[in-house]
C-alpha cells in the first residue's frame, strides 16, 4: 500500500457518492467533484467556487425578531469535466468500461483514471485520463487524455461539453431531516447573460439570481494526432459542446481540455469576460506539461514543510496525508474566503464557515504555512462590519460574528444551536491570540486584531451581568457552549473562560501597547473611543467570571444546570438510534446529560492552564462517559486530552477515527463532502496528542508519548520564524533547529535552547528522580531519606488537607508530582493504604506498600520502579 496515494481498484455504483468526495480536486478557490468523464455515471455531480453563493429567504413557520433572514448556500456551477466517447457511433457508458483502476496522487496532486473499453466493432480502446486543479494559478483546471486504439481503426469522436443543467439530485427523506446536508436547491440558479462557441474554444458567462455575482466558465482544447479531427460545434440551452472527430483512427491520441473558472462580485462583464479569457489563453500557451510539474514542486514545499511521518500504521499514514492534501485543496488562501465545513467537496453545511476555522483548523496552519492562517483571520476581519450589524441588531455592543456564515450575514436558521453559540467570539479571538503569539505579527495586530479583540470584548462586557446571588460574579446567560445537545443555558464553562481570556486579550494588548508605543496608543484609543474605565471593566469581568463548580461532586460544571439533569439512558439506547439528533426531538435531548461533542472536556484542553492535573482527569473520567461522539469534532479533542492522562489505548482510537474518517466512511455521510475539521483535528491529535504540544502564554512545550500501536512520528513546527524539527519513539526525542537562529522551548518541566542546526536527543524512559512518603506510621525515615538523597533522588514526605480530596482520588499524589515539576512516572510513593495504591495506578504512578518503613531500601524502591517502568507504553485503561 502506498501512503502517497489513494487508489480504487474496482468501480462500484454503490460508492459512486463516495469517490465522487474523495476524489475530489481542488486549490482554495475552485473545486471539482470526483466524477466520472461519462455523465451517466454519478451520484452528485459537482463544481464549486469558495464564496460563490446563492442567496435564498429562510422559511419559518412562525418567526420572531432578530431570527437569520436569509441563507447563503454554495452552488453546483456549469460542469466542465463532462465528456461523451464514441467508437463507429457506439457510446462509451460506463458499464463497458474494464480493468478500471483510479489513483490520487498526493504528492503530485493529480488524479489518474485507467480503463479499457472493448467496441462492438472489435477495436481495443485504452483510457488514461489525467484531472489536475491548479494551485499555481486558481482559475484553471486541466484533463489530460491518452488514448491509444488497437485491434482495428475506428471514427473516433471526443465530445467536450461545458453544461449548465443542474446536476443536483433529489433529495431522499432521511437527507431532508439531517441538517448535515445542504438545503435543496433551485433547478435553474444560475442566468446565463453571454456565450460562445467557436473552434475550439466556448464559453458562457452567468450571474445568480438574487446575489447577483458573476460567473465566467471556459473551455478550450489541444490535441496531438496523426489524424486532423473535423471540429463542429453545438449550443444550447442546457450545455455547449465541441465535436472533435477523428476517421479511421488507430494508434495513440493525446488530447488536453482547459477549463477556466473566474468569477466577480461586481457587475462587470466585459472585465470578467477578458480576465477570463487572458487565464484560459495563458492555461494554452503555457501548455498541461507546464501545470502538471508546477503542481508538482508546488507540492514537493508543502509536504516537506507539513508532512506527518508515522511508522507502525500504514493506514494512519496515508489518512494523515489524506487528510492534509484536501486541507490545502480546501482553503481559500487570499483573506476574502475562509474554508467551508465539507471543504470544496460537496453541498453538505451549504458550504457555510463555521467555528471550525479558528479551533481546528488555524492552529495547523499557524504551525506550518502561517501566512495562510492569516488570510483565515483576515476574512473574519473583512466581515466584522456586518458582525457590528449583527450584534446591534440583538441589543448588543461591539461585534457578533455569525455562526455560520459566507458572506458575513448569519445563516443559521435554529437559533437555540446557532446564533445561542456566542462563544464563536471567544473562539475568533482566541485564534487571533494565538496567530499573534506565534508569529510575532505585530503588523497584523495593529490592522485587524486588536480591533477584532477590542470589539468581542465589548460584546461580553454588555451580554454579562454581575449577579449579587452568585457573590457579584459575572455570568453570563442563555448561551448554548460547543455541545448541542444542551442549549440555552446559563454560564457554560467553555464560554465563560473563553469570553474571559477574550476580555483579558483586549486589555493585556492595549496596556502593552501603552507601555510600548503611547503614541499610537493614543491614536487607537480615541479611534475606537476607548477609555481607561472600559479597559479596566473588562479586567474586573475577567477577573469575576463564574465558572461553575460543584462542590460536592468536586467537578467543574459544564454549566449551572448541567449536573443537576439525569443522565441519559444510554444503556438502553439502541446503536442504531445514533446519532441521537436524528432520532429524538431535541427537547428530548436537552433534558438530560448527554453530549455531543466535547465540550468542558475542550475547555480542560484549551485553557489547560487553569486545571490541575487532578482536576483535568477527575472531569474528564466523568464527562466521557456521557460524551455520545456524534459530531465529528469530538473525537480529536477527547484523544489529545485521553493522551495527556496516560489513556494511550483510548487517544490511539480517537486518533484512527479522526484520521480515517472520510477514508473508511465511519459516518456513512462521506457521499456529502468531507469533513474539515476532523482532517485538521487529526494533525492536531499527533502534535498535541501523542507529541503534547501546548502554545499557551507565547511559549511552546512539548510532553511528548506515544501509544502502543505507534512506533516513531515526525513533524516540523514553524514557530515564530523558527523551524522546528521533532522525532518521538517510544524511549526517546529528537529536536534539531532546521531554520531561525535560535529557539527555546520546554519539554515536560525542563527548558532547552537551541541554536541554527543543533540537534539534541532526549530519553523518555521513566527515570525515578523523586519518591513520595505517604502517612507512614512506623519505622524511622531518615536513613532512607539520606540514601535518596545521596543517589540524587527527592525525598518528599505528603499529607492530606481540607483542600484536597483523599484517596482513592489520586489529587493528593498528582498534586504532589505536578509541585515538583516532575513527570508523574518519574516518582514512585511508598505507602500502607491500599486506597493509595489504587489511587497511584489511577494516576500512572508506580508505589510501594509496606507497612514499616524498615522494609523499604533503596534497592527494593529502585528496583519496583524500574519493573513499572517496563509498562509504562501501556498508559492505563480508562
Amino acid at each position: 500500500m502506498d501512503s502517497w496515494k489513494l487508489i480504487q481498484k474496482k468501480f462500484s455504483v454503490a460508492e459512486l457518492g463516495k469517490y465522487e468526495t474523495l476524489f475530489t480536486l481542488g486549490n482554495g478557490n475552485l473545486g471539482l467533484r470526483g466524477n466520472l468523464e461519462e455523465v451517466d455515471s454519478n451520484y452528485e455531480r459537482g463544481t464549486y467556487i469558495n464564496g460563490l453563493y446563492e442567496v435564498s429567504p429562510i422559511e419559518y413557520g412562525e418567526s420572531a425578531y432578530g431570527y437569520a433572514k436569509n441563507n447563503q448556500a454554495i452552488i453546483d456551477l456549469v460542469d466542465g469535466k463532462s465528456f461523451a466517447f464514441y467508437a463507429d457511433g457506439e457510446l462509451l457508458t460506463t458499464d463497458k468500461a474494464s480493468k478500471h483502476i483510479r489513483e490520487l496522487d498526493f504528492k503530485k496532486g493529480v488524479l489518474t483514471r485507467t480503463f479499457t473499453w472493448l467496441t462492438k466493432s472489435g477495436a481495443t480502446i485504452d483510457f488514461k485520463i489525467e484531472r489536475l486543479v491548479s494551485l499555481v494559478q486558481d482559475s484553471t483546471a486541466i484533463q489530460n487524455l491518452e488514448i491509444n486504439v488497437s485491434n482495428k481503426k475506428v471514427d473516433f469522436e471526443i465530445i467536450s461539453i461545458l453544461s449548465d443543467t443542474s446536476h443536483i439530485r433529489a433529495k431522499s427523506d432521511a437527507d431532508i431531516i439531517d441538517p448535515r446536508t445542504g438545503s435543496v436547491q433551485r433547478e435553474k440558479i444560475l442566468i446565463r447573460k453571454d456565450e460562445k462557441l467557436e473552434g475550439t474554444l466556448g464559453y458562457f458567462i452567468h450571474q445568480t439570481e438574487v446575489s447577483e455575482i458573476s460567473l465566467f466558465t471556459g473551455m478550450d482544447h489541444s490535441f496531438k494526432s496523426e489524424i486532423v479531427p473535423e471540429i463542429s460545434n453545438h449550443l444550447s440551452s442546457t450545455d455547449a459542446r465541441i465535436r472533435f472527430k477523428f476517421k479511421d483512427m488507430g494508434g495513440s491520441l493525446d488530447f488536453v481540455k482547459y477549463l477556466c473558472y473566474c468569477h466577480s462580485h461586481v457587475k462587470n462583464d466585459s472585465e470578467l469576460k477578458n480576465t477570463g479569457l487572458s487565464d484560459l489563453k495563458l492555461s494554452v500557451n503555457n501548455g498541461s506539461s507546464y501545470y502538471f510539474n508546477a503542481q508538482e514542486s508546488f507540492l514537493k514545499d508543502f509536504w516537506d514543510k507539513s508532512d506527518i511521518i508515522i511508522s507502525g500504521d500504514q493506514d494512519l499514514q496515508t489518512g494523515l496525508r489524506f487528510n492534509l492534501f484536501h486541507l490545502l485543496q480546501s482553503t481559500g488562501r487570499n483573506g476574502k474566503v475562509s474554508i467551508a465545513a465539507k471543504g470544496l467537496t460537496g453541498l453538505g453545511y451549504e458550504g457555510h464557515y463555521f467555528w471550525d476555522t479558528e479551533i481546528y483548523v488555524l492552529p495547523y496552519y499557524i504551525y506550518t504555512f502561517p501566512e495562510i492562517a492569516k488570510s483565515l483571520l483576515s476574512y473574519r476581519y473583512s466581515i466584522i462590519d456586518k458582525a457590528r450589524e449583527r450584534a446591534k441588531e440583538l441589543s448588543h455592543k461591539g461585534v457578533l460574528f455569525p455562526w455560520r456564515t459566507i458572506n458575513g450575514e448569519e445563516a443559521s436558521a435554529y437559533f437555540p444551536a446557532g446564533t445561542a453559540q456566542y462563544h464563536i467570539n471567544a473562539d475568533i479571538a482566541f485564534g487571533v491570540n494565538k496567530y499573534v503569539k506565534s508569529t510575532g505579527d505585530i503588523k497584523f495586530l495593529l490592522d485587524c486584531g486588536l480591533e477584532i479583540l477590542i470589539e468581542t470584548a465589548r460584546f461580553w462586557y454588555d451580554l454579562g451581568e454581575f449577579i449579587p446571588g452568585f457573590d457579584g460574579a459575572f455570568c453570563i446567560h442563555e448561551v448554548t457552549g460547543p455541545d448541542e445537545y444542551t442549549a440555552l443555558v446559563n454560564n457554560n464553562l467553555y464560554t465563560n473562560i473563553m469570553a474571559r481570556e477574550n476580555l483579558l486579550y483586549a486589555s493585556g494588548y492595549l496596556n502593552d501597547l501603552e507601555i510600548t508605543n503611547h503614541n499610537y496608543y493614543k491614536e487607537f484609543i480615541n479611534k475606537f473611543n476607548i477609555s481607561t474605565e472600559e479597559i479596566e471593566s473588562w479586567k474586573n469581568a475577567a477577573s469575576k467570571m463564574r465558572i461553575p463548580y460543584d462542590s460536592k461532586l468536586s467537578l467543574y460544571a459544564q454549566d449551572d444546570a448541567f449536573l443537576n439533569r439525569p443522565v441519559w439512558d444510554f444503556e438502553g439506547t439502541p446503536s442504531d438510534k445514533y446519532p441521537l439528533l436524528l432520532h429524538f426531538h431535541p427537547l428530548s435531548i436537552y433534558r438530560y446529560q448527554v453530549i455531543k461533542q466535547a465540550d468542558l472536556v475542550m475547555a480542560l484542553f484549551l485553557q489547560g492552564k487553569y486545571f490541575s492535573l487532578a482536576e483535568k482527569k477527575r472531569n474528564f473520567d466523568y464527562y466521557e462517559k456521557l460524551t455520545t461522539g456524534d459530531s465529528s469534532l469530538s473525537a480529536c479533542i477527547q484523544g489529545i486530552m485521553g493522551s495527556e492522562l496516560g489513556y494511550l489505548d483510548l487517544a490511539e482510537e480517537y486518533l484512527k477515527q479522526t484520521a480515517l474518517i472520510d477514508l473508511e466512511d465511519l459516518n456513512g455521510n462521506v457521499k456529502d463532502g468531507v469533513h474539515t475539521a476532523s482532517m485538521a483535528g487529526s494533525w492536531m491529535s499527533v502534535v498535541y496528542g501523542f507529541a503534547g504540544m501546548r502554545d499557551s502564554g507565547g511559549s511552546l512545550c512539548f510532553s511528548p508519548r506515544l501509544p502502543s500501536g505507534l512506533d516513531e512520528i515526525s513533524f516540523k513546527i514553524n514557530y515564530s520564524g523558527s523551524l522546528l524539527y521533532i522525532e518521538i519513539t517510544k524511549d526517546r526525542v529528537v529536536y534539531k533547529l532546521l531554520e531561525g537562529e535560535k529557539l527555546s522551548f520546554t519539554n515536560y518541566y525542563d527548558k532547552i535552547d537551541l541554536d541554527f542546526g543543533e540537534k539534541l536527543e532526549i530519553s523518555l524512559v521513566p527515570k525515578l528522580r523523586a519518591v513520595l512518603i505517604d502517612q507512614l506510621q512506623n519505622g524511622n525515615t531518615s536513613k532512607l531519606v539520606l540514601e535518596l538523597e545521596s543517589a540524587g533522588i527527592k525525598c518528599i514526605f505528603i499529607s492530606e488537607n481540607d483542600n484536597i480530596i483523599p484517596p482513592p482520588d489520586p489529587e493528593l499524589f498528582l498534586s504532589s508530582v505536578e509541585s515538583l515539576k516532575i513527570r508523574r512516572w518519574d516518582c514512585l510513593c511508598i505507602t500502607s493504604r491500599a486506597s493509595a495504591v489504587k489511587a497511584l495506578e489511577s494516576a500512572e504512578m508506580a508505589s510501594l506498600k509496606v507497612n514499616n518503613i524498615r522494609d523499604c531500601t533503596l534497592n527494593s524502591i529502585i528496583n519496583v520502579h524500574k519493573e513499572f517502568s517496563l509498562n509504562w507504553n501501556h498508559g492505563i485503561s480508562y
